[in-house]
């Protein structure tokens, strides 16, 4: 069994040091590095779980660390990573979270890419002091994950957004969100549209 390499917490500590070095070529090539070693962790490391999703626990390669929740499907630490397999939970007898009344895998994993966009949108504003965290997707025989660096948030580390400039970004965000998925949704429509 493989074990994680990294304390928590590392892959973001480290963004945050290279992210607040001042401008200049070694920071960009600095978080470049980090960025593409993340990239290459999250990939290997979320193609043995997807591969090993079927199997008994002990049986799976990774030593992983099961986290809760819903909405992000069933969700695995390993290595310092979140992982979080992107799935249309059942949130009653007969409704989904994405597809309504049935299942709906490709919705879920549309807004596991517009999640990566969000993150995006918003890390444009990080000299505002506002931050996200580094994002991956994996995909792998038919399946996805989000991957993301292990936070340890606990109570002081959370803030309320009232601050009015964090309020208006959270505002852009949802309604660029909000805008994309429409644009996605009446592309599909018009394609489904000339196919018939």
């Amino acid at each position: 069994m493989l074990t994680p390499c990294c304390a928590p917490g590392d892959w973001n500590e480290r963004f945050l040091e290279a992210l607040n070095l001042p401008d200049s070529a070694s920071k960009w090539e600095r978080l470049t590095q980090l960025s593409g070693d993340f990239v290459d962790t999250a990939k290997v490391f979320g193609r043995i779980l997807i591969s090993e999703l079927f199997k008994p626990d002990h049986e799976k390669t990774l030593s992983i660390k099961r986290v809760g929740g819903t909405a992000g499907g069933q969700k695995y630490v390993v290595s310092s990573i979140l992982f979080k397999l992107v799935q249309d939970p059942r949130l009653s007898s007969s409704m989904w979270m994405y597809g309504g009344s049935s299942p709906n895998y490709e919705y879920a994993m549309k807004s596991a890419g517009l999640e990566l966009l969000g993150a995006v949108t918003t890390f444009r504003f990080h000299a505002n002091g506002l931050f996200v965290p580094m994002q991956a997707l994996v995909d792998h025989h038919g399946f996805r994950m989000i991957a993301m660096p292990w936070l340890p948030l606990h109570q002081a580390s959370l803030r309320n957004p009232s601050s009015p400039l964090i309020i208006i970004i959270t505002m852009i965000t949802v309604i660029t969100l909000i805008i994309l998925s429409t644009i996605i949704s009446l592309i599909t429509l018009i394609t489904l549209v000339t196919l018939i």
